[in-house]
């Protein structure tokens, strides 16, 4: 594969998209491989590792709202042009995927610790649910970031769209005065073709009258 090929192809790469899933897997993996296996089995309600995992869900909410949205949108544009599906999606379809990631994520932690006899490290049902719910409040923070981003993003192009209205409306100016001038300068050889004209014929009929 030539240089130019090996470009290409990184050009076509959806960078933003790799990001948002590399972080997403960084944070999954933070949690399983290291808090799961070294810190959750000792937590106890109120301590600071059981305060580490309640932040660890309301951040895993913002990531699957944000991720999801962009997921989304990513792969059916035309939603995103469409106000009542737009707003179907933020505020009910991805509420639903970040209730049922947060349901399949409880569910697996509780199968894990009665798998490794950790029953108390689950403390039964008050800590499934509680996670549920930081996830799901989590997943609406998220939902509250990409609303104001997208005031902002729609503020900003309508800003952008008034300047250039405002160059597109000079530039329409400029190239009246332009056309003005073409055809002030279009006239000025007929003008004096039309002056030398008047001449010859009255140097002609002045000859002739001396004649």
């Amino acid at each position: 594969m030539s240089f130019r090929g090996i470009g290409a192809f990184f050009r076509k790469i959806d960078w933003i998209a790799f990001a948002y899933r590399a972080f997403w897997l960084f944070v999954w993996a933070g949690f399983v491989l290291v808090w799961g296996r070294i810190l959750w089995t000792t937590a106890e309600f109120g301590s600071p590792e059981w305060m580490l995992d309640n932040y660890g869900h309301a951040l895993a909410g913002i990531i699957i709202a944000t991720q999801s949205n962009y997921e989304i949108f990513f792969f059916f544009p035309k939603a995103s042009y469409h106000p009542i599906k737009r707003r179907m999606i933020l505020w009910a379809v991805i509420p639903l995927i970040v209730f049922a990631l947060a349901s399949a994520w409880e569910v697996s932690e509780m199968i894990r610790d009665f798998a490794g006899g950790a029953v108390q490290a689950q403390k039964g049902g008050p800590d499934t649910t509680l996670d549920i719910i930081i996830t799901v409040m989590g997943g609406c923070l998220g939902l509250a970031l990409i609303y104001l981003h997208g005031r902002w993003k729609k503020r900003r192009d309508s800003e952008e769209e008034d300047e250039f209205s405002a160059r597109v409306e000079a530039w329409r100016e400029e190239g009246k005065e332009l056309n003005q001038e073409i055809r002030t300068h279009q006239r000025l050889p007929i003008k004096k073709l039309q002056g030398r004209f008047i001449q010859i014929v009255k140097d002609f009929l002045s000859s002739e009258e001396e004649g």
